[in-house]
């Protein structure tokens, strides 16, 4: 493992690789929770999604997927985005307040 932690530092990313690392933690902190309201809410309540124990059939597992993903990539547009606009802003205008005091 370690070797593979050498390898993938000194491999070039690609804009796939930054947003697939964007969506690492917003995917960490929802899964439970997208899961629990999937299920609590019976979204996939019907016989071609769901089988009679209420565990995912391979539709419904892409389809919370689906969900989960969208979710996640929409938090990271509209949370995530702004964010780093205002700390680039922010910091790059403590730079110049440094250098002018």
């Amino acid at each position: 493992s370690s070797m593979m932690i050498i390898m993938l530092y000194r491999a070039e990313r690609s804009e796939f690789d930054n947003v697939i690392g964007d969506l690492t933690y917003p995917v960490y902190l929802m899964v439970g929770t997208v899961n629990t309201v999937l299920h609590k809410t019976e979204f996939f309540n019907f016989p071609s999604l769901i089988a009679s124990t209420k565990a995912y059939t391979p539709i419904g597992l892409a389809c919370a997927l689906l969900i989960l993903l969208g979710i996640a990539y929409a938090l990271i547009l509209c949370v995530d985005k702004p964010i780093q606009k205002y700390r680039k802003r922010f910091t790059a205008n403590q730079g110049i307040l440094d250098k002018a005091g």
